[in-house]
């Protein structure tokens, strides 16, 4: 018998800049490669082929060469969860191969699962992501002894009142984190007043992405250093900072003490300066400030730890009452200028991801034109709530050919807007990402036969976000071009889609859709048809989100997607 060819990963289109971390804070969930057609009837020969001898539990394997366990592992990589918990049920030794896929990702949400913990400890040192939040353990975690002892084990003691990040808590949480050898991603929930010291005690050298979430909003506003992250987490490449917090750096503040005659500095740095700080060398390649508070100084004095930074993100947060941009009370005001742009070229070279999604003061065209030339090299770009004209489309041409993710969501819509917007995208081969929630796009007889219509360069794009204004089925017909589209969104209140199971015809062409995403009128309800003709065309169909759908409707969808044994669909709703 002839070893069969293995089975090879899809390619990926090529890109300008393969090491740009842009999709780090842009793409959330990346796709997930489809199983071959091979694969597929390979894996349900092997259920035939699974044969149990009388009164044992093993497989027997034999010589065949696909039941090698090395070839499990590597087409588990393509399975969905649903899956692979199919095959580890099989025996013994297909459970040692398949169960570790299923906790590579542990959040709260896993936590009612039946036999959660009893799993999760034989497969610690498979989680490569863990979202370590007490509070939310300490709601939904059952319970039980098992429990009881596996979340005591990691720093999560349930029997107390409340459930909190005390430095006690995390380190005996980051003692145990050498059995997970395979953990890269961080995801830390700090409750409201206490200090984020405390993830700062413990050396964990694993850990390549690190998200801290501050909840509420504390009455103070703890300084973080980053040479304190550095040195807690030596091989830190993406760093996110969601909350209340004040980001610094020894060198900018013993900079600021000698520059200033205010008592205040000299009463704490004397104290520092007695105490010899180790020079960290730093790795991070994308940087995420949302609410944190930060001056323009300050961001330029953080350059020599960020000396490789492809990627930066700043955002206000959208909700009335938080925090404005470097200071609550206004004491850091950043002032778009030219003279800033051109530091932060000199500060931060290779930049190829820029995103500042700023509601309060958004950035003005001419500012955003001078970004846009000064880095040529941008393959992302978002400016949410900005003034992004005509102009600013001619000039994102022009200087940035290779651009792969744009988001101008609720930005100010001048007038010609739309046509650039349209004009700009047909001429995009490398776009792959486009959010313009807040836009509107006319698709009727007229602006089909003078605008859209043509040749279309942009044959990648994978998720679309925006707003129509025509008939569903232009709408579908305009969307149906996207052949390669995996996520929709129509971001449009007064959209009604009367007749959805017979215009879903129309997507058919998008036959790698994953989530989609509209707006239901009050009066309306999807009939059985339309979910069954979605997950007829969509094999791969994850994710319905339905605006303003009941939730007694919604119930009855999760129901009709299980009849069609698709369990995996998520039905999301207000």
């Amino acid at each position: 018998m002839s070893l069969p060819a293995p089975v090879e990963a899809p390619a990926s289109p090529p890109t300008a800049h393969p090491q740009s971390p842009a999709a780090s804070f842009v793409v959330l969930d990346p796709p997930r490669p489809s199983l071959p057609n091979r694969a597929r009837a390979t894996v349900l020969t092997w259920f035939a082929r699974s044969r149990r001898t009388p009164g044992s539990t093993d497989l027997v394997v034999g010589t065949d060469p696909w039941m090698l366990p090395e070839l499990l592992a590597l087409l588990a990589t393509y399975m969905s969860p649903r899956t692979i918990a199919r095959c580890s049920r099989v025996n013994s030794v297909w459970r040692s191969i398949f169960e570790p896929f299923l906790y590579r990702i542990v959040t709260p949400a896993q936590l009612e699962r039946p036999g959660f913990f009893g799993a999760l400890q034989r497969n610690l040192h498979a989680v490569r992501t863990l979202h370590w939040d007490p509070t939310s353990w300490k709601a939904l975690a059952p319970r039980t002894p098992k429990a009881l002892r596996l979340l005591k084990h990691i720093g999560v003691h349930l029997r107390r009142s409340t459930a909190s990040t005390t430095p006690a808590s995390f380190s005996q949480f980051a003692s145990q984190a050498t059995q997970m050898a395979a953990l890269t991603h961080l995801v830390v929930r700090i409750p409201s007043k206490q200090h984020p010291s405390s993830i700062l005690l413990r050396r964990l050298p694993s850990i390549e992405t690190l998200e801290l979430i501050m909840e509420g909003r504390p009455d103070f506003r703890p300084t973080l250093h980053l040479e304190d992250i550095l040195s807690a987490y030596p091989s830190l490449r993406t760093l996110k900072l969601d909350g209340c917090f004040v980001l610094s750096s020894h060198r900018h503040e013993m900079q600021a003490a000698v520059q200033t005659t205010d008592e205040s500095w000299s009463r704490i740095w004397p104290r520092a300066r007695t105490t010899p700080r180790d020079v960290v060398s730093s790795s991070i390649v994308s940087l995420t400030l949302r609410q944190v508070e930060i001056s323009q100084e300050g961001l330029l004095a953080l350059s020599p730890l960020l000396q490789r930074l492809y990627a930066l993100c700043i955002e206000e947060s959208s909700e009335s009452g938080s925090f404005h941009l470097g200071g609550t009370n206004g004491t850091f005001r950043w002032d778009w200028t030219r003279d800033f742009v051109l530091d932060l070229k000199s500060h931060f070279p290779l930049l190829s991801a820029f995103h500042a999604n700023l509601l309060r003061r958004p950035i003005p065209e001419p500012i955003i034109i001078e970004i846009l030339t000064a880095f040529p090299a941008l393959t992302s770009v978002g400016f949410r709530f900005g003034n992004f004209g005509t102009q600013a489309f001619k000039i994102l041409a022009d200087r940035c050919p290779s651009l792969e993710t744009l988001d101008l969501g609720y930005s100010h819509i001048p007038p010609g807007f739309t046509t650039a917007l349209i004009r700009y995208v047909r001429n995009s081969p490398h776009l792959r990402k486009l959010d313009v929630s807040g836009a509107t796009l006319p698709v009727y007889n007229y602006f089909l036969n003078n605008v859209i219509h043509g040749e279309w360069k942009c044959e990648h794009l994978e998720s679309l976000a925006c707003g129509f204004m025509g008939e569903v089925n232009d709408i579908f017909a305009f969307v149906s071009r996207f052949r390669s589209l995996r996520h929709l969104t129509i971001m449009q209140t007064h959209l009604g889609i009367p007749n959805l199971d017979t215009s879903l015809e129309l997507l058919k062409p998008c036959g790698r859709m994953e989530s989609f995403r509209f707006t239901l009128p009050r009066d309306q309800r999807i009939k059985r048809r339309a979910i069954q003709k979605m997950l007829f065309i969509w094999p791969g169909f994850r994710t319905l989100h339905i605006d303003q759908a009941p939730e007694r409707h919604g119930m009855t969808i999760k129901k009709w997607c299980e009849n069609e044994q698709r369990h995996s669909v998520a039905i999301l709703y207000p």
